[in-house]
């Protein structure tokens, strides 16, 4: 139902789909249940103590994953930013758009500046998107 809608948001949404096919694909997994499985990092239970209440990220010696949004305002000792790449930041929308691009780069101040010792920007040579391998810029 959601993609009979038409326009930008269901080509959008075809391309996740896409994504989410490509993934399980390349972890060799054809049984829903069994992908998400792999995909998920932590479950509810994990993040809970002796008492039954919820342990920090770090008491438990986990990796904390987060949007740039939703990291404004937070400091971590350690901040990984992947994908700094033309297509993905600044995202492929955004790219034929000087306000747009600027906003992306906003962001990526914002990531930049969350890391308290140590921040590590990566990038890829080759990626697989949408189900087809391409070269990165």
């Amino acid at each position: 139902a959601m993609l009979d809608k038409g326009g930008d948001d269901e080509a959008g949404r075809w391309r996740n789909l896409g994504e989410l096919a490509s993934l399980a694909r390349e972890r060799e997994v054809y049984e829903l249940d069994a992908f998400l499985d792999q995909i998920s990092l932590v479950s509810d239970v994990d993040a809970l103590d002796e008492q039954g209440q919820r342990k920090s990220a770090s008491a438990r010696g986990a990796v904390q994953l987060s949007t740039i949004h939703a990291a404004k305002g937070l400091e971590f000792e350690h901040v990984f930013v992947t994908g700094v790449e033309e297509g993905l930041l600044p995202h492929y929308y955004c790219t034929d758009d000087g306000e747009e691009v600027e906003q992306e780069r906003r962001l990526l101040y914002v990531a930049m500046t969350r890391a308290k010792e140590q921040l590590v920007l990566t990038h890829t040579a080759v990626r697989a998107r949408w189900g087809k391998v391409a070269l990165c810029e």
